[in-house]
């Protein structure tokens, strides 16, 4: 089978030092429209639509196009942190977060039932799309049927009118 031919270059190709261009997707929405993103010396500095993207043809929404400057945010969060009793925030490394939180999470189902576990993913779940698939996978092995998003939150009404209405469209 022959590969379709395109003008950008292999990405393994490309400089990690001085400025390179690559296609990607904006994660901040639903839409996830292609982008190019442009890195200097390792570091996000512009991000446009991809006018070669089939359907978005270099749209981009202003959100996208701020990537840069919500990824280079000097208060972003890179590293687990734990919150100590005095509301400081201190780095904790990821293997004792998960062993601390699942310790907790265990305590709760002991003592108040798996109902005491929820979840709601809204749009913050967008830049990984499997988020909420996987919640909810671990909402099931908990036993716990809380799983919230902005369906059941916001607009119940029409899940309720969709599942009672005897025609499906």
């Amino acid at each position: 089978m022959q590969q379709a031919s395109h003008s950008r270059p292999d990405n393994a190709a490309l400089p990690r030092s001085g400025a390179r261009t690559v296609p990607a997707i904006c994660r901040l929405c639903p839409a996830h429209c292609g982008v190019l993103a442009t890195i200097t010396d390792g570091r996000l500095t512009e991000v446009k639509g991809d006018p070669e993207n089939p359907l978005f043809k270099g749209y981009t929404c202003p959100k996208g196009r701020a990537l840069p400057e919500l990824h280079n945010e000097s208060n972003r969060l890179l590293h687990s942190q734990k919150r100590l009793s005095d509301g400081r925030h201190v780095p904790i490394p990821v293997e004792t977060a998960m062993d601390e939180i699942s310790a907790k999470v265990r305590r709760l189902v002991e003592t108040y039932g798996p109902r005491s576990v929820a979840v709601y993913t809204g749009t913050n779940g967008q830049p990984y799309p499997a988020s909420a698939s996987i919640g909810n996978a671990w909402l099931r092995a908990l036993g716990s049927p809380m799983f919230f998003t902005p369906n059941t939150i916001d607009q119940p009404g029409k899940q309720i009118a969709g599942t009672a209405s005897p025609h499906r469209y």
